[in-house]
């Protein structure tokens, strides 16, 4: 039974039950855009978590208020 290379749409046919590529080269090529997407979700990430400065002077301005308030 032959199938389609994710990677090149050519037709091969499969040595193991699961396999997705044609070749190594293929299979290097398919890992790479799964390691980048990984990278990319990672900075994404990072890059929510950080707060911008009037986020930040906000959030100091509140406890700044609370810290007068309270004497």
């Amino acid at each position: 039974m032959t199938k389609k290379c994710k990677v090149c749409e050519m037709p091969f046919t499969p040595v193991r039950p699961l396999q997705k590529v044609c070749s190594p080269r293929c299979a290097m090529k398919i890992a790479r855009e799964v390691v980048a997407k990984a990278d990319r979700k990672e900075t994404k990430l990072k890059l929510d978590a950080m707060q911008t400065k009037p986020q930040l002077v906000k959030k100091a301005q509140t406890a700044f208020n609370a810290y007068q308030g309270a004497r």
